[in-house]
């Protein structure tokens, strides 16, 4: 892991916005990336990622998106992660050993501390 650096994100944000840009990555190693974006329009890219993911909300309105499983699009109310869509599906990964077991190399995806 490279060495961590102090970052002054006020100045950081005002620098984006001023180069009229909407994503700078601000640090990034083998495991892990840091980046800054003033979000997007419409999302087109939804993920699978067993890894931690942290997002820090700095101004305006956060919608977390997600597809049902019939394809339809759907937005929840960001509040208790627990109650919604997202933390439902981890709930139910972490609790089950298959749905955590790669079916390639066998390898369990532990389950997160509580």
């Amino acid at each position: 892991m490279e060495k961590l650096i102090p970052i002054d994100l006020t100045r950081l944000v005002e620098e984006v916005k001023a180069e009229g840009k909407t994503r700078r990555v601000v640090w990034q190693d083998s495991e892990s990336i840091a980046f800054l974006s003033s979000g997007r329009k419409e999302r087109w890219d939804f993920h699978i990622d067993p890894a931690d993911e942290v997002t820090l909300q700095v101004t305006g309105v956060q919608h977390l998106v997600y597809r049902t499983p019939e394809g339809k699009e759907e937005t929840a109310d960001i509040g208790d992660y627990r109650a919604d869509p997202v933390g439902q599906v981890y709930q139910k990964f972490s609790s089950d050993e298959k749905l955590r077991t790669c079916k390639k190399c066998g390898t369990v995806v532990p389950i997160p501390p509580k």
